[in-house]
């Protein structure tokens, strides 16, 4: 049997409602053809990004890594979808996989929070559950987009139960190109502009300038070029500092150092240090010697 998340959905409407209203979970919410809830049991459509344990997993821990997520809601034209049964020990269970960009950002911001929830025994896959009828006109509609199917997704939410506890507002996610794209926290952070790495349409550089010898010698790595934006970005930042004696190491603040995890796709794998402080914190970056090394040299 296929497996989509640790509610069990193979069971029969009321009860899955009652394991939903019960719940904590992280989720887009959906609307189909302005419908807000299941025809069944009254269940708000949702598309799940991680279901938590309410006895080990505390909202406020939940919370303090989802605020740092870019949980853009996904882009509907640009979402495909499959209309999918699988048989569950009380029936089947009908559902949408989603597929694309939005998906596969779905599924990234699920294993953010791997370390929070009941062990899963299944490959998770971005989804919605539907009640039969709707998964029937869908199917039978031919639609291959989740907007052409008329689903619309809402702003991010934290849930205990039918009560939302946090609302995460971000920009959806769009086909359209964007300068810079407001999906890509990279491109978001606050830095210094020069003459050089301003262009016309506003765009900022992704980094500021050196501020120690470690940081510009991991610029000519393979890792920090690419960061840069390639050899004339490494070069503008040598000019910048060209002559000027930095400090071999700069000590990074938490804040800094989350920033950087947020900032950086390469190491959103390390999400998990977005939740902790203090001592906690070091202890997680001294067992991490990825992590440790980027951070001593950038």
């Amino acid at each position: 049997m296929n497996k989509l998340s640790p509610l069990r959905k193979d069971e029969n409407p009321a009860e899955y409602a009652k394991q939903a209203n019960n719940g904590m979970m992280l989720a887009y919410p959906v609307r189909v053809n302005g419908q807000h809830t299941r025809r069944d049991n009254g269940v708000g459509y949702h598309s799940t990004i991680k279901v938590f344990n309410p006895e080990k997993d505390h909202a406020h821990a939940v919370h303090h890594l989802a605020q740092h997520l870019p949980l853009n809601p996904p882009d509907a034209k640009n979402t495909q979808i499959e209309p999918t049964v699988f048989k569950g020990k009380s029936g089947d269970v009908y559902v949408l996989h989603l597929k694309g960009n939005s998906a596969e950002k779905l599924k990234e911001h699920h294993a953010k929070f791997s370390h929070m929830g009941d062990k899963e025994n299944y490959d998770f896959k971005a989804h919605i559950s539907l009640d039969k009828p709707t998964w029937d006109k869908i199917k039978a509609s031919g639609a291959k987009t989740a907007h052409e199917a008329g689903i619309e997704f809402g702003n991010a939410e934290l849930k205990r139960g039918p009560k939302t506890l946090k609302t995460y507002h971000h920009e959806p996610d769009s086909a359209e190109p964007k300068v810079p794209d407001e999906s890509d926290m990279t491109a978001k952070m606050n830095v210094p502009k020069t003459q050089k790495s301003e262009n016309t349409m506003g765009q900022k550089p992704l980094m500021k300038p050196y501020v120690s010898e470690a940081q510009r010698r991991w610029a000519h790595t393979p890792t920090g070029e690419k960061a840069l934006g390639g050899k004339a970005g490494v070069h503008e930042w040598d000019e910048a500092t060209k002559g000027k004696k930095l400090p071999e190491k700069v000590a990074k603040s938490e804040e800094e150092i989350k920033s950087l995890i947020k900032s950086n796709h390469s190491l959103h794998k390390f999400g998990k240090a977005l939740a902790l402080t203090g001592n906690t914190l070091k202890k997680y970056i001294e067992d991490n010697k990825e992590l440790k090394k980027i951070l001593e040299g950038n």
